[in-house]
């Protein structure tokens, strides 16, 4: 009997299609891996529309696993890019090196950041449906933390939330990876109390201050490679069925 694994979400869902090249399914596995249509009529962009994702997610069995990646982007929004009026969050004192952001801005207690991002999650319960529509285990799994060095993207004229890039400029590292961190503990919280794992994100990975290590991204800001993509598949079955090979 065939097992299926079901990766559905956002655009760092395609770090996974493509690192099935690297690690294909072992026999009995099948995965399919989608990304939620987003964009324009004229120019969509992705694989699947969420009514049609909710189908597929019904028709998965107790063997089966669902993998989504809908939540922890708003860190991009908060501080990709340098707002008008800098923030960062405060350190914490069971962290105090969470935050080694020493440039200028006004500090914001984590606890105020994390009562925002649960007010935000609590709008629907997205999650909670989900995993109540597939009769397999569900996961959730943040995007990838964030790049140390954006340099060499610091002269695009594409614009992000209204700002350009090379006018804004990049945020500090530690301010972007402060903010990646409140918010995967935030999400990893709203997917636990609604009856989800939580897949992390390995350490080796990581650099040795919590950023994407370089041999794992892409070219762009916030990306992950196929590279990142095969060694998430490898802890997805892991996570599910003990190891990456066949039961």
């Amino acid at each position: 009997m065939t097992r299926r694994i079901l990766i559905f979400g956002n655009s760092h869902t395609v770090a996974l299609r493509d690192g099935l090249k690297f690690a294909p399914p072992p026999p009995g596995t099948e995965v399919e891996v989608l990304q939620l249509l987003s964009g324009t009529p004229e120019k969509p962009v992705g694989d699947i529309t969420q009514d049609e994702a909710f189908a597929r997610m019904r028709d998965l069995g107790p063997e089966d696993c669902l993998v989504v990646t809908i939540f922890g982007t708003y860190h991009n929004l908060l501080g990709l890019l340098n707002h008008p009026e800098a923030f960062t969050l405060l350190a914490t004192d069971e962290n105090s090196d969470e935050n080694s952001d020493t440039n200028p801005a006004v500090l914001i207690p984590q606890a105020v950041m994390r009562s925002h991002l649960r007010r935000a999650l609590s709008k629907g319960d997205l999650l909670g449906d989900m995993a109540r529509a597939a009769a397999c285990p569900t996961y959730h799994m943040m995007p990838p933390p964030p790049k140390a060095d954006l340099s060499h993207l610091a002269n695009s004229t594409k614009v992000y939330r209204g700002q350009e890039v090379s006018a804004a400029g990049f945020s500090p590292a530690a301010r972007r990876l402060a903010f990646w961190q409140v918010e995967a503990a935030v999400v990893a919280e709203h997917a636990r109390d609604r009856g989800l794992g939580v897949i992390d994100i390995p350490a080796d990975l990581r650099d040795a201050q919590g950023c994407l290590a370089p041999p794992f991204q892409l070219r762009d800001a916030t990306h992950a490679n196929a590279t990142y993509g095969a060694r998430m598949l490898h802890e997805i079955m892991a996570l599910r069925y003990g190891s990456d090979r066949a039961a």
